[in-house]
């Protein structure tokens, strides 16, 4: 599997995906559309056309054997934004997990070391009967 490093850039009123990578040119390959989201698809057949890996493995599956890493050539303002706003976005997510396993370990020792009973379960910890059932 091959990995190859977009960078998102705009020029009004187009979104440009630059794939830069093994096969490529030197100054990468470059695809464009109006929105980010038709992009994704666009830089994997081009990456796949632009390297004959169509012709090594079906298309399908040359597509979906892409690794792409992205990054964003953005006003300094609106990347630094960005940035920030993924890093809360993956800290959340970690606190999320840490706290449903947290929460999973106090019912169940709660239940077992203290005798409590669903209901008071849920009542200490301030979540529904059901979720703790």
């Amino acid at each position: 599997m091959s990995t190859y490093l977009v960078t998102l850039s705009r020029e009004d009123p187009w979104w440009l995906a630059t794939a830069t990578g093994p096969g490529l040119p030197v100054h990468g390959a470059v695809t464009e559309s109006r929105t980010i989201a038709d992009l994704e698809e666009k830089i994997r057949d081009l990456v796949v056309l632009r390297t004959d890996a169509d012709l090594r493995i079906p298309y399908e599956d040359a597509a979906r054997a892409l690794q792409l890493e992205w990054s964003y050539d953005l006003p300094d303002d609106a990347a630094e934004l960005l940035r920030g706003y993924l890093e809360s976005k993956r800290t959340l997510a970690a606190a999320r997990e840490h706290h449903a396993e947290l929460s999973q370990q106090a019912a169940k020792v709660l239940h077992v070391k203290a005798r409590a009973s669903v209901r008071d379960i849920a009542r200490l910890m301030g979540i529904s009967h059901q979720r703790v059932q």
